[in-house]
C-alpha cells in the first residue's frame, strides 16, 4: 500500500470536492482525497487521478441604496450562460447537498468562500425582502484561474409602492401601514423621511440626531450620536447669509457598537467666524440639495470654554 499526495497545486486551482462528504478531502480512501492510499502490485502500473478545478474568488459589499446601510441577508446569485441555458450558482461547491447558499453578512459582505468555477462570463442577481431584485449581466468576463474579483459596493434599492423615498418595510415596522414622509408624528422636529434615512427611530422623541458642543484650550469640538452603517459629515460655512457650505470633515462611517462622533476645530479664530452642520450623508449627494439632516451651532460666548447643544429641531440658517 503506498500513500500518494499532491503537495502544491497550481495557482488558481482548487482540489474538487465531494458533492455529498464533507470530509471527503481528508479521507485517504475516497475518490477525493488528498492523500490518497493505493495498492499497487509487482509488474503492474495504477493509475491514480487527482482532479483540480480552476477558480476565481469574488468579493463585495450589499448597501442599502438610500441609507448607505450595510444589508445582512441578501441572497446571491451567480448565473452561468451557457449555449442552450443557463446554471444558477449560489453556493461553493456548486453541486454539494451540505453547502449554504451564500448570504451578505452582518456587514454587508459577500461570504469568505465566494468561489466560482472559471467560465467565460458570469451575471449576478442579488434578492432580498422589501428591495428590487439587483441584477447585472456580465459583471465578470475573461477571467483567468485565481483572479479575484472586488465589485466594490452594490446597492439595492429599496420598494417605495407609495412613492415617498421611504422603504416601504421601514413604514410596516414602524407605523403598521404607509405613511407621509413629511410627517412628524413623534413631534421631535425630524419628519419621518429624515428618520429613516438617519436610523434612529420615528415614534421615540429621545432618538433623534443630536450634536453637542465643547470649547476647551482655544478648541472647539462638536459630537454628534451615530447610528451604525450610517455616513456622516461636517460642513461649514462663514457666512450664513450665501447658503454656501463646503465640508470641513468626513465623511465617516458609523460601525457596528459605535454611539457617537466627534470633530475638532484646531483653528479658534476660524471657528468663531463659522457655523458648522453635522449632516448624514447618502450614497449620492452633491453638496446642495442633498442635505438630509442639518444640525449647526455656535461656539459658547466669550472665550475659553464652555458648552452648548440642540436636541430636537435645530436653528437652521
Amino acid at each position: 500500500m503506498y500513500t500518494v499526495e499532491v503537495a502544491t497545486a497550481a495557482s488558481g486551482y482548487l482540489l474538487r470536492e465531494s458533492p455529498d462528504d464533507p470530509n471527503a478531502i481528508s479521507d485517504p480512501e475516497s475518490p477525493y482525497g488528498n492523500p490518497k492510499q493505493v495498492q499497487v502490485t509487482d509488474n503492474s502500473t495504477t493509475t491514480i487521478g487527482f482532479y483540480y478545478d480552476p477558480v476565481i474568488t469574488v468579493s463585495a459589499t450589499v448597501r442599502d441604496a438610500w441609507t448607505m446601510e450595510r444589508l445582512e441577508g441578501a441572497a446571491i446569485e451567480f448565473i452561468v450562460q451557457a449555449s442552450t441555458n443557463s446554471i444558477s450558482v449560489c453556493k461553493y461547491p456548486w453541486t454539494a447537498s451540505y453547502a449554504s447558499n451564500w448570504t451578505s453578512q452582518i456587514n454587508g459582505a459577500f461570504p469568505a468562500n465566494t468561489i466560482l468555477y472559471l467560465e467565460d462570463r458570469y451575471d449576478l442577481k442579488i434578492s432580498m425582502a422589501g428591495y428590487q431584485t439587483f441584477i447585472s449581466n456580465s459583471i465578470i468576463t475573461n477571467a483567468s484561474a485565481g483572479d479575484t474579483f472586488d465589485l466594490g459596493d452594490i446597492f439595492m434599492v429599496p420598494v417605495d409602492i407609495n412613492t415617498n423615498l421611504v422603504d416601504d418595510l421601514w413604514e410596516i415596522i414602524y407605523f403598521g401601514t404607509y405613511v407621509s414622509a413629511t410627517a412628524d408624528p413623534d413631534c421631535d422636529g425630524v419628519c419621518n423621511r429624515d428618520e429613516y434615512l438617519a436610523g434612529t427611530d420615528p415614534t421615540g422623541s429621545a432618538s433623534v440626531l443630536h450634536l453637542s458642543q465643547t470649547v476647551s484650550n482655544d478648541t472647539l469640538t462638536l459630537t454628534w450620536n451615530t447610528e451604525p452603517g450610517r455616513s456622516y459629515r461636517v460642513t461649514g460655512t462663514t457666512d450664513l447669509s450665501t447658503g454656501t457650505w463646503v465640508q470641513v470633515g468626513g465623511t465617516w462611517e458609523a460601525t457596528n457598537g459605535q454611539s457617537c462622533m466627534s470633530w475638532t476645530e484646531t483653528n479658534m479664530h476660524l471657528s468663531w467666524q463659522s457655523s458648522y452642520c453635522v449632516e448624514v450623508v447618502p450614497c449620492y449627494w452633491t453638496g446642495t440639495n442633498q442635505v438630509l439632516i442639518r444640525t449647526n451651532d455656535w461656539p459658547a460666548g466669550g472665550s475659553g470654554g464652555g458648552t452648548n447643544s440642540w436636541p430636537g429641531l435645530p436653528p437652521l440658517p
